[in-house]
């Protein structure tokens, strides 16, 4: 029986976390393998990928944290985020619009790159 389960988890855990029109937030959010697909992304508390983590909204905002521990990729067409990215491996932001870096917070060992989609 515990080996069923652990399989369980494991099958469970590259599912796709979040499917939403308006996802909104305002606690803590993680998965090891993340993925969350939202129009709008509203984070005012933690979301985090253990592993790695995909990002695709049309518009991501708040003043919340991602952390991103090995790799993270953040699509989105507004980024108008003003919280925290913790990057400790990679972690690459696309958007439309290009991203006032001052208005957000790097924080990691990692790296951080912000690239402007067409």
């Amino acid at each position: 029986m515990k080996k069923i389960i652990f399989l369980l988890a494991v099958a469970l855990s590259s599912i796709p976390c979040v499917n939403a029109g308006t996802f909104t937030n305002g606690g803590t959010y993680s998965c090891r393998n993340l993925n969350i697909e939202a129009d709008i992304l509203n984070n005012t508390g933690r979301i985090e990928a253990s592993e790695e983590g995909l990002i695709v909204c049309s518009k991501l905002m708040g003043n919340g944290i991602i952390v991103a521990q090995k790799k993270m990729r953040i699509v989105a067409e507004e980024f108008a985020f003003t919280g925290t990215i913790e990057c400790n491996g990679t972690c690459t932001v696309l958007s439309k619009n290009k991203v006032d870096q001052a208005t957000v917070t790097i924080k990691g060992s990692g790296v951080v790159t912000f690239e402007v989609s067409e």
